[in-house]
């Protein structure tokens, strides 16, 4: 693995707390829960949010040291890289669906044509300045909330109708969902890069402490609390067969934007980081694949619907199967316990992670796509249960790891 980034140690916790909440706010917090919302009412939010920020902010703590983050992130290498390229590309899916989902407006597709091409331009000069990216995570938590006050003051009078109309929702299901962002929620940071390197810069568990508990407990929860009542306004607002982000209004297209630009300079830098070899090919391929991601939308938007998901929720929820099966899939089979991860995993280690998610896929299908949430315990059941099954005759502990 190459490390581009020299790991400058930050002035104080504070500072890569910023960089985490900017980090962790994207298109899954800021959009999940409108769906949610619609389809299992309030309770879904707190299913949803308790398990993000618990699962995120427990990195802090469960990473003992910054020689195994650092260790994880050379071990698993591949997986971590996959996972900023994936995440990339499904910012730039999502930044697609604000400028083409609905009627032509410049006013949502100059912002998300700026958050794709700003950081495909300022993130060569970025890259290796940690202080210039952690001050810029914390500008842009703080256009957030402008943007997020500016939007207030417009929605505020139909708030209280909007949250009282949400409808309620069967118990298997939230159950379902909460065994799904539970697995998913818990298991997906240590394959984050961004993650990686704040605790690697981190001196000692403490400042980890602070810093994951404040980026995750404070900053972020605040973000995704602004999530729960614009998603309370749209349900309220519009026809379920229409929702979608090109209906945000504008300050809500400025604070999207602005947190999925600086998610996708932050994993842009990472994903280059991580290449065997730094390359001008392996410099622009990524933007590249970005913006063709963001044009599909344009040519499929017009598909025929699917279990009745438009074409935009269908690529969004195919998306979420990468966060809640194949990357926690993937954390609990290969990586073990993350305080002592295993080393990389070998042909066999591979071959039962390709069975299980293979397995649990169906039900994932069954939750995700065709809403029966309650199915989708059974996917997370099997996904837990495969860390015991044998492997080559001989069954691998979750503790077990090599130090070679």
């Amino acid at each position: 693995m190459n490390h581009a980034h020299p790991t400058a140690r930050a002035p104080s916790p504070a500072a890569w707390a910023a960089y985490l909440g900017a980090s962790w706010t994207w298109c899954i917090g800021m959009w999940l829960p409108v769906m949610l919302l619609r389809d299992l009412g309030p309770w879904s939010f707190a299913v949803f949010a308790l398990p993000n920020v618990i699962g995120a902010a427990a990195m802090g703590w469960i990473i003992p040291t910054a020689d195994a983050a650092e260790r994880l992130a050379r071990e698993h290498a591949g997986a971590c890289r996959l996972f900023s390229v994936v995440t990339y590309l499904f910012q730039c899916f999502f930044l697609g669906a604000i400028a083409f989902g609905g009627p032509w407006a410049p006013e949502l597709a100059l912002p998300a044509a700026l958050a794709i091409l700003v950081p495909t331009l300022a993130g060569p000069w970025l890259a290796g300045r940690l202080g210039a990216q952690r001050l810029l995570g914390g500008a842009c938590l703080g256009a957030s909330i402008i943007a997020a006050a500016w939007w207030w003051l417009m929605a505020k009078p139909g708030m209280a109708s909007a949250v009282t109309a949400l409808p309620g929702a069967d118990p298997w299901h939230l159950a379902g969902l909460a065994s799904a962002c539970l697995l998913g929620f818990a298991l997906c940071p240590y394959l984050d890069l961004t993650f990686l390197r704040a605790r690697r810069a981190c001196a000692s568990p403490g400042e980890a402490r602070v810093a994951f508990g404040m980026g995750f407990g404070v900053l972020f929860a605040s973000m995704i609390v602004l999530t729960f009542g614009y998603g309370a306004w749209l349900v309220h607002a519009g026809p379920e067969a229409t929702l979608g982000p090109w209906l945000l209004p504008l300050p809500l297209v400025v604070h999207v934007c602005v947190q999925v630009s600086f998610k996708l300079l932050v994993h842009r830098n990472e994903a280059a980081c991580a290449e065997p070899r730094c390359s001008l090919a392996g410099t622009v391929r990524l933007p590249l694949l970005g913006a063709g991601m963001a044009a599909a939308f344009l040519l499929l938007k017009d598909a025929p619907s699917v279990h009745g998901l438009s074409p935009f929720e269908l690529g969004y929820r195919l998306f979420m199967t990468f966060y809640g099966l194949i990357f926690p899939a993937y954390v609990w089979l290969c990586v073990g316990s993350p305080r002592w991860c295993r080393p990389a995993p070998d042909a066999r280690a591979l071959v039962r992670l390709v069975v299980t998610m293979a397995a649990a896929s169906p039900f994932f299908w069954l939750g995700f796509i065709e809403r029966r949430h309650e199915w989708t315990a059974a996917g997370v059941a099997i996904v837990l249960g495969a860390r015991w099954v044998p492997v080559g005759g001989r069954v691998v502990h979750p503790q077990s790891r090599s130090d070679s």
